[in-house]
C-alpha cells in the first residue's frame, strides 16, 4: 500500500543487517561461552547482591601492616563471603559445568543460568539450616537474628528487611527475594550486553570484511538497480513471515554446540543468497598484489578495505557498528517497515524461554525428643516467682534448680542473689517454700565471661577480647580441613558480636604466630561458640585425644544433674580440672566484654565441692572455651562463664544437633 524507493532501500538494508547480525550473533555466542562471559556477568550481579561493598583502609597504620604481611610472606586472610557459600551450596554447585574442568583458562565453572525461584529456595534453605526453631519461619528468623551464617552488615540488613515486609512469612520472603532477583538480572543484562558490545562489534567488523559488506555500496546498489531491489525485498518479506524460524535464531541464548553447526551452515547459504542478488563480496574485485621481499601473492581483500581515507572502509565500519546492534533490533525493525510497506506479517508465536529447574529441597531430620526421668516444675510457677522478686535488687536468677541434701537432690526453685540481705528481702517475698515447692537460696556474684588478658591457650590478633582455651578440633562435612572450637567472644576480633566485623587472624600463647582464621560462629540466645580453621593442616593433630575425647558429643539429660556425673576440662594452664554436672538447664544473664549483659538459655552448669561441701566454681579466667567432657570421652559443652559457684557451659546439643546452625561440623575422633 506505502510503497516507495527509499522505503524499499530502507528495507533491503535492515534484511542485509539482520541477515549478518545473526551470523555475528552466533560467533558472539560462541566466543562468549568459550570466555564463560554469561557465568562471569551471574557471578558479578550474585556478589553484589549477596557481599558487602567495603572502602579500601588508606590509613598509615593499615600501610604498614600490609608491608610487614608482605615482609612475614604472610597472605592476608579473606573469610568466604556470603556469595561465596551460596554458590557453594549443593544445588547451586551442581548446575555448574563438568566439562569446564578441562578449559579452566577460558570456560568458567560457574552456571551460566539461574532461575528465581532456584535463587530464592536455595536463600530460604541457607538460612534455615543455620537457624534453629520448629518451623522454618522461626528458622530464618534465628538466623539472621544472632547472624549465624556471619553475613555481612549491609547484606544482612536487606535480608532481614525483606523477611520483616514479607510478615516473617517464608513464602512471602521467598516470592519478594524472587523479585529482588528479577529486578538484579533486569541490570545485569544491561552489563552483559555491555560487555558482549565490543564481541559483537569486532565480530562484525571481521565478517563486514570477509563478505564485502559495505554499507555504502550496498545502499547505491539498492537505489539503482530495481531488479535487485525487488528480489531483496522479497527475501525480506519472506524472512518476516517465516519468523518462528528465525526467532529461534534470535530469542534463544541456549546454543548446543550440536545446533551451533547447523545454524551456521543455513546463516552462510542465506547470505550466499543475498551476495549473489546484490553482486556484494569480492569476487568482482581485482586481485591485488602483496610482496614479502623477493615473494609476490595475490589476494583478495584490496588494501582500500582497510584505508580510513575510502569509503569502501567506513562503509564496512557503518555496517559493523550495524550488527552490533544485534539481532533481535534489526528484527523488529523490519517487521515494522514490512507492516508501513503494507504486505501484513503473521503473528508470531511467544517463545518458551528455558528455565533452570527447581532446586530440591533439602529436609533435615526432626529433633529428638527428651525423654524426662521425672515430671518438671511447672513453668508458670517460675514465672510468677520472677514475678514476685523482679522489683528485688541484687536477685541474679531465679529458675529451675535443686535442694541437696546429703547425697540426694531434689526439685526445686533457684534464686542467685548478691548477698545475705538480698536473700533476706527475696525470703519476705517467696518464703522458705513458694506454691508448695521449697526455695533454694544462693548467695553468688554476677555471671562473667571466663576470658583472660594474656597467657591462655587462643584468641584474636587484636587482643581486644583477651584470651581463652582451645575447646576442641572439628571436622565439617565434605571437608578434609580440620577446625579447632572455642568461644565467640574470645576468637572474635571485636565486640560487635552479631556482625561479622573484624579481624580473623587467629593466635596462640600471647604471640603473633598466625594458628588459623576465624570462620564461623556466633553469638545466639543459647549459644556463644567460634570456630577458626587451621592454617597449617598439621597443627595439634592429637589436641582432642590429648583430653580424652574418644567419642562424638551427647546431650544431657536430667540423670546427669541428680547423679552429678562426673566431668574435666583443660584450664587454660593445660591442666586436667575436676567437677561435677549441677543442673542440666540453666538460663544466665552474663557480662561480657563490651559492658552489656546477654541472656543465654538452655546452659548447663557444673561445680566443684570444697572438703567442707561448699560449692565454688571450677573455671577461672582464661577458661572460656574449654570442653567439658564425661569420663565415657563424650564431649558435653564449651565453659563461656562463671560466678562464684558455678561455672557454665554451652551443649553440644546447641550449636552442632539435628536442625542446629552448625549440625555440618561433628567432634574430631
Amino acid at each position: 500500500m506505502f510503497n516507495s524507493v527509499a522505503l524499499d532501500v530502507v528495507i533491503g538494508l535492515v534484511f542485509i543487517y539482520l541477515l549478518y547480525s545473526l551470523l555475528v550473533t552466533v560467533i558472539g555466542e560462541i566466543v562468549s561461552t568459550w570466555l564463560g562471559l554469561r557465568s562471569k556477568v551471574l557471578y558479578e550481579a550474585i556478589n553484589r547482591m549477596l557481599t558487602d561493598s567495603f572502602a579500601k583502609n588508606d590509613s598509615v597504620g593499615s600501610s604498614i601492616k600490609l608491608l610487614v604481611r608482605k615482609a612475614l610472606s604472610r597472605k592476608e586472610y579473606k573469610p568466604a563471603t556470603f556469595a561465596q557459600k551460596f554458590y557453594e551450596y549443593p544445588s547451586i554447585k551442581y548446575l555448574s559445568k563438568l566439562e569446564a574442568v578441562k578449559h579452566k583458562f577460558t570456560e568458567s565453572q560457574l552456571p551460566s543460568y539461574l532461575s528465581a525461584e532456584n535463587f530464592a529456595t536455595t536463600i530460604v534453605n541457607m538460612l534455615k539450616e543455620r537457624g534453629a526453631g520448629t518451623s522454618v519461619s522461626e528458622q530464618i528468623d534465628y538466623c539472621l537474628r544472632f547472624n549465624t551464617f556471619q553475613i555481612q552488615p549491609e547484606t544482612l540488613k536487606q535480608l532481614t528487611n525483606l523477611f520483616n515486609d514479607s510478615g516473617r512469612d517464608e513464602l512471602l520472603f521467598q516470592k519478594k527475594l524472587e523479585s529482588w532477583f528479577d529486578d538484579t538480572m533486569d541490570r545485569a543484562s544491561g552489563w552483559y550486553k555491555r560487555k558482549i558490545q565490543w564481541i559483537l562489534f569486532f565480530s562484525g567488523f571481521v565478517i563486514a570484511i570477509i563478505f564485502n559488506v559495505d554499507s555504502i555500496a550496498i545502499t547505491q546498489k539498492l537505489s539503482a538497480d530495481k531488479a535487485a531491489r525487488e528480489k531483496v525485498i522479497s527475501m525480506a518479506v519472506h524472512s518476516c513471515d517465516s519468523s518462528s524460524q528465525s526467532s529461534g535464531y534470535i530469542l534463544n541464548d541456549n546454543f548446543s554446540d550440536s545446533q551451533t553447526s547447523a545454524k551456521y551452515k543455513t546463516l552462510l547459504a542465506e547470505a550466499d543468497r543475498a551476495n549473489m542478488v546484490m553482486g556484494i563480496g569480492w569476487d568482482n574485485v581485482p586481485d591485488s598484489k602483496i610482496g614479502f621481499g623477493k615473494y609476490m601473492f595475490n589476494a583478495k581483500l584490496p588494501f582500500r578495505a582497510l584505508n580510513p581515507f575510502t569509503s569502501n572502509f567506513w562503509g564496512l565500519v557503518i555496517t559493523a557498528i550495524a550488527l552490533s546492534l544485534g539481532a533481535p533490533f534489526w528484527f523488529d525493525l523490519l517487521r515494522k517497515l514490512v507492516s508501513i510497506r503494507g504486505t501484513g506479517v503473521k503473528p508470531e508465536k511467544k517463545s518458551v524461554f528455558q528455565v533452570e529447574e527447581k532446586s530440591t529441597e533439602f529436609l533435615r531430620p526432626s529433633n529428638e525428643v527428651l525423654n524426662r526421668i521425672y515430671k518438671p516444675l511447672d513453668p508458670e510457677i517460675i514465672e510468677e516467682a520472677r514475678k514476685e522478686l523482679q522489683t528485688t535488687t541484687g536477685v541474679w536468677s531465679v529458675e529451675f534448680g535443686y535442694i541437696k541434701s546429703g547425697s540426694e537432690k531434689f526439685k526445686a526453685i533457684e534464686v542467685n542473689v548478691q548477698d545475705i540481705s538480698v536473700q533476706k528481702n527475696a525470703e519476705k517475698k517467696l518464703g522458705k517454700e513458694f506454691k508448695s515447692v521449697p526455695v533454694n537460696y544462693i548467695i553468688n556474684n554476677e555471671p562473667v565471661t571466663n576470658d583472660l588478658t594474656g597467657g591462655a591457650e587462643v584468641g584474636n590478633l587484636t587482643r581486644v577480647n583477651g584470651f581463652g582455651a582451645m575447646g576442641c578440633l572439628l571436622r565439617k562435612n565434605e571437608s578434609d580441613k580440620t577446625y579447632f572450637l572455642s568461644c565467640w567472644h574470645v576468637l572474635k576480633g571485636d565486640t560487635a558480636w552479631r556482625t561479622n566485623t573484624g579481624n580473623n587472624d587467629l593466635i596462640a600463647n600471647g604471640n603473633d604466630n598466625i594458628i588459623g582464621y576465624l570462620v564461623d560462629g556466633a553469638l545466639t540466645d543459647n549459644f556463644d561458640i567460634g570456630i577458626g580453621e587451621f592454617s597449617s593442616q598439621g597443627s595439634y593433630s592429637g589436641f582432642n585425644k590429648s583430653q580424652n575425647i574418644t567419642r562424638g558429643w551427647r546431650r544431657l539429660t536430667i540423670s546427669d544433674a541428680l547423679n552429678e556425673t562426673e566431668v574435666t576440662f583443660k584450664s587454660k594452664q593445660s591442666n586436667k580440672q575436676n567437677a561435677v554436672i549441677y543442673n542440666e538447664t540453666v538460663s544466665k544473664s552474663i557480662l561480657y566484654a563490651d559492658g552489656n549483659t546477654y541472656l543465654l538459655k538452655d546452659l548447663f552448669s557444673i561445680v566443684k565441692y570444697k572438703v567442707d561441701g561448699a560449692m565454688v566454681a571450677p573455671a577461672e579466667n582464661g577458661d572460656s572455651g574449654a570442653v567439658v567432657i564425661d569420663n565415657a570421652g563424650f564431649p558435653l559443652g564449651i565453659i563461656i562463664a562463671s560466678d562464684s559457684k558455678f561455672s557454665y557451659a554451652v551443649k553440644f546439643s546447641n550449636f552442632m544437633g539435628a536442625n542446629a546452625p552448625y549440625s555440618d561440623y561433628s567432634v574430631l575422633v
